[in-house]
């Protein structure tokens, strides 16, 4: 029998210690994908305004904008990408 020890002695410990760290386990890789998740977002915002900035360099090397015009452009795109 048991001798008084308990569910304990027999090794349960083990399992519910094995439990537990699969629970923070599982919590840690949760918060590690949300983390990459909002990271991946302001790469992409970022992305975008090097786009923006791309195509108005273009358009300004085609002679399709003026300078006054491209350099009043280019702030608008700087100042969205803060």
């Amino acid at each position: 029998m048991m001798n008084g020890s308990g569910m304990m002695a027999g090794g349960m410990w083990i399992g519910m210690l094995l439990v537990g760290l699969v629970i923070i386990l599982v919590i840690f890789a949760f918060f590690k994908l949300l983390n990459s998740r909002i990271d991946g977002d302001s790469a992409k915002h970022q992305n975008e305004g090097d786009f923006s900035l791309i195509i108005l360099n273009e358009r300004l090397a085609k002679g399709e904008i003026q300078v006054e015009e491209y350099n009043h452009l280019r702030g608008i795109i700087l100042k969205s990408d803060k």
